[in-house]
């Protein structure tokens, strides 16, 4: 993200005007688990990001209309799902304050926690179904 930034360092949309040299991380996976999360990562920065960031986009950062196609497989489809379960893992359920319906709280946390186990399932190869 940094060497593709205008500035070359990133911000906070809590802080915006604060520069920082890198993001909160937050350890989630073994070694092993990020080890293949990586992968997937790997393969969408070079299949995607950095063709798209280096031949489509002017000095401007404006999309020039260049790339007409981008070849992909089932990686895409894992890194995807992998950035949606590091975003609900680190999301916080629906608590009482934010939800009046405990029925419906309930059933949204039963949702949350079967989408977790459904793509945690998927990514280690455990299932073909993505959820």
């Amino acid at each position: 993200m940094k060497d593709t930034s205008v500035t070359g360092y990133l911000r906070q949309i809590t802080n915006p005007n604060l520069r920082q040299q890198d993001i909160v991380k937050q350890p989630l996976l073994c070694s092993n688990c990020e080890a293949l999360f990586s992968t997937y990562e790997d393969q969408f920065a070079r299949n995607i990001f950095y063709p798209y960031v280096q031949k489509e986009l002017d000095e401007w950062g404006v999309a020039q209309g260049e790339i007409r196609s981008i070849n992909y497989g089932e990686w895409l489809l894992k890194f995807a799902v992998s950035l949606q379960w590091r975003a609900l893992t680190t999301s916080t359920k629906i608590n009482s304050s934010q939800q009046g319906n405990e029925r419906m709280r309930n059933r949204f946390n039963d949702l949350f926690d079967a989408a977790l186990f459904n793509w945690g399932e998927y990514l280690l190869g455990k299932s073909d179904i993505s959820g």
